[in-house]
Order: C-alpha cells, then sequence, then structure tokens
C-alpha cells in the first residue's frame, strides 16, 4: 500500500470549508509502479491535468463549497462542505485506488465520506473504495471521479486524509509492481533471504537484522544466527577433542572428550604423559603417566652437595656406618662413585675433634665459662668468640657466644626514626653473663628434637603455606616459625634433658607431651613456671638480655648504625664494625630484601658479640610478660603474671620501624604465626 496524496481541511474565516490536497513526495511517487500496460510510473497532480509523464496518471482536485445543495444533498442548516475528486486516467484497475480519513476533531464533529456518518475524535476512521476509477478518457472530463464529502455542523471542525493504492504483488520472483523489491509482503521469502517486514518471509519465519529468520525449532535444537543448530557440537580443546553443549541460551565450556596419543586427561585438559615433577634436592625429574594414574617421580639431576643414588637425591655426605673411635657422630662424603672415609663431628666425653678423630684426655678440658683461646679444648661445646675488641673468648654450648655483664641503656631516645610507643630510655644493670645462641632456632634443629615434626609453614616439603617454596629451607637452615611462647620453651627443656642438664621450665595444663612431639602437643597450656635465672639449663633470653645482646655495646637504632628513613632499604649511619653508608640489606631481612619468606640463618652480618639475624627474619620470642618500663633496674624480667608475653627483632615481612633494637611488641603465650620464632639463652655456669 503506498500513498498517492494527502489532504487536510478546516472552517475558514469566512465559515466556509477549505480543502488543500499535499502532493506526496518525490520518493512516494516513485513507488506507484503498476498501472496501465506495465508503464511502471503514475503521476499524481492537483487541479489539473499532468504536465508531462506517461498517459496514465491520478488526479486529487480541490473544491471549495459552501450550500447543502451542492454538497449531494447532505442535509443540514446551516451547512457547509467541501469535496475531494480523485480521476483517473488510463485505465486504473478497480479497486486500486481509496481514501483514508486519518483524524477527525473534536469529538463532536461529523461527517460524511461517501455517504456514510464519520464521528470525530479518533483517528483511522475507516477507508473507503471508489470502484472502478478506470476508463480510456484522455480528458479531465471524461475521467472516472468520485468524491469525498466533509460537512460542517454548526461548529468547527478540523480533519485529515490520504488517499493510497494498494498493488498487489505475486510470489514469482518478479518486481512486480517496479518498486526495486521483490515478492515483498506477500510471505514468500524462504529462510536467509533479505526482507524488510515479518510480512515478506514464510510462515514461522520472522524479519530479523534484514533477513527471514526461525524463531524456534525442534527438540535438541536451538535458534542460531537465523538457523536451528543442534545442541551439541564438537569444540577445539588443546591435545584432544571434545564437545560443546548449549544451555541457556549461549554455549558453555568444552567438555573434553577424548585426548590425542600420548595425553591424558587431566579434568577438561590434555597433559602430556611425562611431564616435569618436584623432587626434594633435584635439579631435574620426570613423571610418568600410567594406567590412568602418575607413577612415581623420577629423579634425572641434582643439586649442589647432592648425588643421585637409587633414583633419589641423596647429599653428598651422610652419618657414618661405622664411628671413629670415641666418636658420638660423624659423615662419611662421597666421591666419585663411592664414599669416603668417616670423619668424627662430635665425641665422647673427654675427647675433641681434630682432623676428623677424637683425641685428648679428660684433665686437659676447660669447663664452660673459662676463658679459653680458640686452640683450646672446651669440656662441653667449643671455644665461642666474644665481643669484638675484648678478651672474652670463652668456652660455650655448641653454636652459642657469650655475652658479658654489664650495664646498658635501654629503650630509644624520642629523637630516633621509626621510633613507637612504649620505648621510654632507662638504665639496666645485668649481674650475669650469659650464652646466646648465634642464630634462631632453625627448623632443622626442630626436628631433630621433635622426631622429625616440622612446625613450620615455610618448609621443603608438605605445602601448607602458599606453594612450596625452592629456597634456602631445603636444608632446614631456615628459622623455625608458627612455634608459639610455650612450644618454644618446651624446645628449650627437651634441650637441656637431652645434655643431661637442669631443665628451667615446668609447663601446666598442656595435651600429654609424654607421647611426643605432635602438632598439637603443646596446645592448651595454661602456665609455665620458670625457675629464674640461676638455672643453668636453655631458656628463652630475658627481654632486658635479648636488647643487650642485640645493640652488642652499640647505642643507635640498629648495631650498624641509625636509621636513614623507617621503611624500605634505607642506609645506616655505622656503628661497631658496620662501616657507615653500608644498607640494611647487609645486616637484615626485612620487607626491603626478604622477598616476603623468612630466609636461612646467619645470611647477613652478625653483631659486634658475633649474633646473627638479631634484626629481621622473624620475631623473638623473650622470657617476659608484658608491662611499662620501670626506672633504673636491675637483672628486670618484667612482672610476676600477665596476658601478653613480649617479643622482639623484627621480621622478614615488616619495615624498618619493627627492625630496630629498642622496638618492643606483645602477643598471647599461645599465638603461632609465621613470622615469629625464638632464639635460645643460657646463664653462664
Amino acid at each position: 500500500m503506498t500513498t498517492i496524496g494527502e489532504f487536510r481541511g478546516e472552517v475558514g474565516a469566512d465559515g466556509r470549508l477549505q480543502i488543500t490536497v499535499v502532493k506526496p513526495s518525490e520518493a512516494a511517487d516513485a513507488g506507484l509502479r503498476r498501472y496501465a500496460q506495465g508503464l511502471c510510473s503514475l503521476n499524481i497532480v492537483q487541479d489539473g491535468v499532468p504536465a508531462s509523464g506517461p498517459a496514465d496518471s491520478i488526479e486529487m482536485v480541490t473544491i471549495f463549497e459552501g450550500l447543502d445543495a451542492e454538497c449531494e444533498g447532505f442535509a443540514g442548516t446551516p451547512l457547509y462542505c467541501g469535496v475531494v475528486t480523485v480521476r483517473s486516467f488510463y485505465g486504473a484497475p478497480q479497486n486500486d485506488v481509496f481514501a483514508q480519513i486519518l483524524t477527525l476533531a473534536p469529538a463532536t464533529a461529523v461527517s460524511v465520506a461517501n455517504g456514510d456518518v464519520v464521528p470525530g475524535g479518533s483517528s483511522g476512521l475507516g477507508s473507503w473504495s471508489y470502484g472502478d476509477l478506470g476508463g480510456l478518457a484522455s480528458a479531465p472530463a471524461n475521467a472516472a471521479t468520485h468524491s469525498w464529502v466533509f460537512a460542517r455542523t454548526g461548529i468547527n471542525f478540523t480533519f485529515t486524509g490520504r488517499v493510497v493504492a494498494t498493488v498487489a504483488e505475486v510470489c514469482d520472483g518478479v518486481d512486480n509492481d517496479c518498486d526495486g523489491l521483490v515478492d515483498e509482503g506477500q510471505g514468500c521469502r524462504t529462510q536467509g533471504q533479505s526482507c524488510t517486514e515479518v510480512a515478506d518471509c514464510t510462515s514461522g519465519l520472522a524479519c530479523t537484522s534484514g533477513l527471514c529468520s526461525v524463531t524456534s525449532c525442534a527438540a535438541g535444537f536451538h535458534v542460531e544466527s537465523g538457523s536451528c543448530a543442534a545442541d551439541t557440537r564438537s569444540c577445539a580443546i588443546a591435545n584432544g577433542t571434545g564437545s560443546q553443549t548449549y544451555a541457556a541460551g549461549s554455549w558453555g565450556s568444552c567438555s573434553l572428550v577424548t585426548c590425542n596419543s600420548s595425553y591424558h586427561a587431566n579434568g577438561n585438559a590434555c597433559d602430556a604423559n611425562v611431564i616435569p615433577c618436584s623432587a626434594s634436592n633435584a635439579t631435574a625429574a620426570t613423571q610418568t603417566w600410567s594406567a590412568g594414574a602418575y607413577g612415581s617421580c623420577i629423579v634425572t639431576a641434582c643439586a649442589s652437595t647432592y648425588h643421585l643414588e637409587s633414583g633419589a637425591c641423596v647429599s653428598d655426605s651422610r652419618s657414618c656406618l661405622t664411628l671413629p673411635a670415641n666418636a658420638t657422630a660423624g659423615t662419611e662424603s662421597w666421591t666419585g662413585s663411592g664414599y669416603g672415609s668417616c670423619t668424627a663431628t662430635a665425641c665422647d666425653s673427654g675427647y675433641v675433634v681434630t682432623a676428623g678423630a677424637c683425641v685428648g684426655s679428660p684433665t686437659s678440658l676447660l669447663p664452660l665459662g673459662a676463658p679459653c683461646s680458640l686452640s683450646a679444648s672446651c669440656d662441653s661445646g667449643f671455644c665461642a668468640t666474644g665481643p669484638v675488641g675484648t678478651a672474652n673468648d670463652r668456652c660455650a654450648p655448641l653454636g652459642m657466644n657469650y655475652i658479658p655483664a654489664g650495664t646498658f641503656t635501654m629503650g630509644s631516645p624520642t629523637s630516633e626514626v621509626g621510633r613507637l610507643g612504649g620505648e621510654t630510655e632507662h638504665s639496666v644493670t645485668l649481674t650475669r653473663p650469659y650464652f646466646m645462641a648465634q642464630t634462631e632456632t632453625t627448623q632443622g634443629a626442630w626436628k631433630a628434637m621433635s622426631g622429625g615434626m616440622n612446625r613450620a609453614m615455610y618448609q621443603n616439603t608438605t605445602c601448607t603455606y602458599g606453594s612450596c617454596l625452592a629456597n634456602e629451607n631445603a636444608n632446614d637452615s631456615g628459622p623455625v616459625e608458627q612455634a608459639d611462647w610455650y612450644s618454644a620453651v618446651a624446645f628449650a627443656n627437651a634441650l637441656s634433658v637431652a645434655e643431661g642438664v637442669t631443665a628451667c621450665y615446668t609447663l601446666v595444663g598442656c595435651n600429654d607431651m609424654a607421647n611426643g612431639w605432635t602438632d598439637s602437643a603443646h596446645d592448651g597450656c595454661t602456665s609455665a613456671i620458670f625457675a629464674g635465672l640461676d638455672c643453668l639449663g636453655y631458656r628463652l633470653p630475658s627481654e632486658a638480655e635479648w636488647e643487650r645482646a642485640a645493640r652488642a655495646g652499640t647505642t643507635t637504632a640498629t648495631y650498624g648504625g641509625n636509621l636513614s628513613a623507617a621503611s624500605g632499604c634505607a642506609t645506616l649511619s655505622g656503628a661497631g664494625s658496620i662501616p657507615a653508608g653500608t644498607g640494611v640489606a647487609a645486616i637484615m631481612w626485612n620487607d626491603c630484601s626478604a622477598g616476603n619468606r623468612p630466609r636461612a640463618v646467619a645470611g647477613k652480618l652478625p653483631n659486634d658479640y658475633g649474633l646473627y639475624d638479631m634484626l629481621g627474619n622473624v620475631f623473638e620470642w623473650t622470657q617476659d610478660w608484658s608491662a611499662a618500663y620501670p626506672g633504673t633496674v636491675t637483672d628486670p624480667l618484667g612482672p610476676a603474671s600477665g596476658s601478653n608475653r613480649v617479643f622482639r627483632g623484627g621480621t622478614y615481612d615488616y619495615d624498618l620501624r619493627y627492625a630496630r633494637a629498642a622496638f618492643r611488641w606483645e602477643v598471647y603465650p599461645g599465638y603461632r604465626t609465621p613470622q615469629i620464632g625464638f632464639r635460645l639463652a643460657r646463664t653462664v655456669p
């Protein structure tokens, strides 16, 4: 259906009805093409004969009228009316042209069109066909005509309308009406053909994005790009094949069907049948897939100081099968394709290790705490280097250094960079010399004492914290962490018993420790009774002992000097044997250097007491309950009871404020964290 012309009407100032015909646009005119003898052109003219174009034409004529007698007998007084006439030249078929009244206002107005009363107040008021407007006349006077009558009955009113033409289209693949489209609006076009509206397409199809498309599919199929596709289809999987299932209007993930040769299914992926695997102390290994599961890890190369033996990496040195005379421990070194000779590493009482053998006599051995030279033999332990610049080399337990008695200033000045609360400076006198462990207690020492139980989160075998870390802890040389205060003093007791000295603690309310060191052996402890500083067994240092040992005679923020900043990798002002300008990374593991994990002990410069990692790596438990500092004090141990124990020293993932000699912090004694470990002390006999 194509608009030929439009008309509108209104009552003029003189009370007469004026009707205006509007010629359609050029685009609308070009759409009227299916008239006499296929000439495919139709000119619309107003009030006259077409001036040009083919003979076939439609003319719309505007007529002004005013009296009832001139309006085809429509009665009414007073009555004005108007007539619109359509005239066809040269044979327009019947019913090809008709009129529509679109609007009539106000609602009280009435009009007549082709003899029917038309009410006002609505739109699309109807259409009227005018029969065969054909005829072979060549002049307007002889043309077939039809008129519309619009009447006024005492009120003003307006109306609009249009003259339209319908042109029959047939599904024959031909542009019947010469509008550039084939079979449009007739339901002729099939799936995938172009369309402009749904009427162009055959039944059951929609017009989507200019193409006739299906709207629904049979069970097991779905609409996809205008067609019906199966609900499952093949999809690509690396090294395998798969299927993709359609669900809720979209494709789901690709599901594995089968893997190619030399690959196996791993979830919805295909993995190679031989893949790398992780083996302790190995630098290369393969893991073989067989019968639906992986086989054991096969080592192909080992790290330095290890060798391949029976499919595993074994240390190049191991405990001897036959010990040297008078030895309590020894190692056998691996050379070439066999083991070398056995070398003593520990001797019976009264003997010392000399060139891999046990030699000496009980009468020549010095007692613990006695002054010694580095060539001297000690009764239990070794001659340890004392504070730098003094004659304090003493016989000390293995792995411990001698710390002399004396007076020092504890706390920090208010001007110290990074200073925190609770660090009031005060004078402290320690009347007892003591031994301090050179390093934090290691994972290896912990496992040896506990029968193999590993408390640490950061460990080399079973991953319990993040992913397995290929770091220094592979050789158990990292500090033990995740040890609460009760576990630390229980370790001290166990070491005292193992070496035949008095244990310094009585633990109360703990789980059954008689059954060994299990993961929960020291859970639930309610208290610990300390035997005091005169106890000669292993113990935790008091808070004052810890700070004196950490300072090693210095008075600055660290034993390397003051800090240039409270965070980052600051430089040091220099103190003790550490020169000015040294970076903090030279003396400690903290958040600027540790890579967010604890590191092997003794990896940085020691202080002038020969102690490593007093600042950084992991925090260290002390003996004391937490309390505010007193004034000048001698041999302080803190209050007799409390809720939190003090820990000191900084850690691998904290900044420099927490890695100063004066920094102190507290937490309840049952607390475990990867940031806290401990080191042991002993009173000198």
